[in-house]
Formats: C-alpha cells, sequence, structure tokens
C-alpha cells in the first residue's frame, strides 16, 4: 500500500486528527477505510472536556466507516451526541498480556501488604479519598503511580499518611514489576462508563481487585473484585481489608476471569471487527 493505506485507524481525541485522516480519505484516497477508535472522552462531557462540543468534532465520526467504543454503555452515550448506531461496535480493553515472571521492584523497605494504585490524577480518580482510605489501613502500604506533584486533586492541605508512597511516572517494565510485586490492584473512578485500563491489567496478570461498584465495572470484571463506593473512604478500607482476606479466592477468580474474557473478546468482539475488514478487502480487490 505504500504511502496510501487503504485502511486508517484514529484514535480519538484529539479532534484534529480526525480532521486529517478525513481530508486524506476526500482528497488522496477515496477508497480508504477509516476506523475512530472513540476513547469515552471523546463522547462524554463529563470528563470537562470540549470534544463533543467541538465544531466538526463529533459531527464528523459519522463521516468514518466504522467507530468503535470501549463498551456497552457508550454505545448508548454515542446515540445520545449523535453517532450513527449503524456505525457503532464495541471493542472492550482485551486482557493485557504480562508475564508473572520478571525482575523485581526498585523498592524493598516498604512494608507489606501492598495496594498499587495506578493513577493518572484526572479529575474523575477519588484521589483524597484514597488518602483517607490508607489513614483507615495503616497496617498495609499503598503505592500510588502518576505525577502527584502536578495534580490539582490533592489539595495543599492534604494530610499524607506515613504507608502511602508515591511512585510517579514508571516504564513499563518497572509497572509491570509492581503488578506482579503488589498484593491489590486498586481502580477508582467517580464517573459512570468508564472501563478502568489497569484491571485489565490487573486480570491479565491474575491479581485480586479492588475497584469501583459501577454497572460497568462490576459487568466488566465480575470475578476478581471487591467493589466499593469511590466517594466513601470507609468503603474503599473495607473493600481493601475485605480483599486481603480473600486474597487467594480473588486471584484464582481473576486468572479465570482472564481466560474467559480472552474468549469473548476475540470472538464476540474482535473476529466480527476482522470478519468487516476482510469484506471490505476483498470487495475493494474485486473492484480493482
Amino acid at each position: 500500500m505504500g504511502n496510501n493505506p487503504d485502511v486508517v485507524w484514529v484514535q480519538l481525541p484529539q479532534v484534529p486528527l480526525l480532521w486529517a485522516v478525513l481530508m486524506y480519505k476526500w482528497l488522496k484516497n477515496p477508497n480508504a477505510y477509516v476506523i475512530a477508535d472513540c476513547h469515552n472522552c471523546m463522547l462524554q462531557t463529563s470528563w470537562g472536556k470540549l470534544w463533543p462540543k467541538m465544531p466538526f468534532g463529533v459531527s464528523m465520526i459519522n463521516r468514518c466507516d466504522l467507530v468503535l467504543v470501549h463498551n456497552d454503555s457508550m454505545v448508548m452515550v454515542a446515540r445520545e451526541v449523535g453517532v450513527k448506531l449503524d456505525l457503532v461496535r464495541v471493542l472492550e480493553d482485551a486482557p493485557a498480556s504480562i508475564s508473572i515472571y520478571g525482575s523485581g521492584t526498585e523498592i524493598t523497605d516498604v512494608p507489606r501488604p501492598w495496594f498499587l494504585f495506578p493513577a493518572s490524577f484526572q479529575r474523575d480518580e477519588p484521589i483524597e479519598e484514597v488518602l483517607k482510605t490508607a489513614a483507615l489501613v495503616p497496617g498495609a502500604s499503598f503505592l500510588i503511580t502518576g505525577d502527584h506533584k502536578a495534580s490539582r486533586n490533592i489539595s495543599k492541605e492534604s494530610n499524607i499518611p506515613s504507608n502511602v508512597k508515591f511512585l510517579g511516572y514508571l516504564p513499563v517494565a518497572t509497572f509491570e514489576a509492581y503488578l506482579r510485586a503488589c498484593d491489590v490492584v486498586i481502580g477508582l473512578t467517580r464517573f459512570e462508563g468508564v472501563q478502568i485500563s489497569v484491571a485489565s491489567e490487573a486480570v491479565g496478570i491474575g491479581k485480586p481487585m479492588v475497584l469501583s461498584g459501577t454497572e460497568v465495572l462490576k459487568k466488566l470484571f465480575h470475578k476478581g473484585a471487591i467493589f466499593v463506593n469511590s466517594s466513601n473512604p470507609e468503603s474503599i478500607a473495607r473493600g481493601c481489608l475485605d480483599a486481603l482476606d480473600k486474597l487467594k479466592i480473588l486471584a484464582a477468580e481473576s486468572s479465570a476471569l482472564r481466560e474467559e474474557r480472552k474468549q469473548m473478546w476475540e470472538k464476540n468482539q474482535a473476529q466480527p471487527i476482522r470478519d468487516i475488514l476482510d469484506e471490505r478487502y476483498s470487495t475493494t480487490n474485486k473492484d480493482i
């Protein structure tokens, strides 16, 4: 195909990327098949983003040939903002492929058990509540990734418990080492409809989870997890203690869910999209 690909995937946002891809289709390769991979914030104003209201934003998605959303609840959100449903397909995150073998972590002097909370410090994450949770579970260590110094989710008045350790941004290999080493993975959001990526990573390595009790997460991760109220530190703390009491059971469930989700993702989501692309490729070749 050289410099004129017949299939173009564009991850959204950013909206200007969509403009560039559609210009390519219109001006250079009218036969190009454009797939818009829409992350939630492309469609939800609750994230505080401009994309759903941006001129030539969501309205341009209907110019694509296929629109991917990341869970069933986002199908209705897409419809509400004007995306044509006949274009929409669901492609969830597959369980991450992470080896159970590998190097150790960079820290050895932090008391166990370890709760790993991979954070991006976006506004949907209950950071203050996690800090309060740590104070309620002083016998455990809470390891938090991400750039907390640049975060607006932590006030200057925040009391950082002594059992909280901020890890900062981590290289992939180092992050995977912490996933292997931790006892429980925490994944929390304030918003419904969010498919937390760290849950897929935890399932990929068979780790127990403490997750927000949203409808989407309860449906996707119905094994291996304790569900909590993200706005309530007491609820999160109870969930953490419950997870510690059930580590072996939750780990076995998480591993079983990995295989279940792999098969479901491959058969019910990935393969139908492959079929669409195969049919498109066959039709294009016949025309040639």
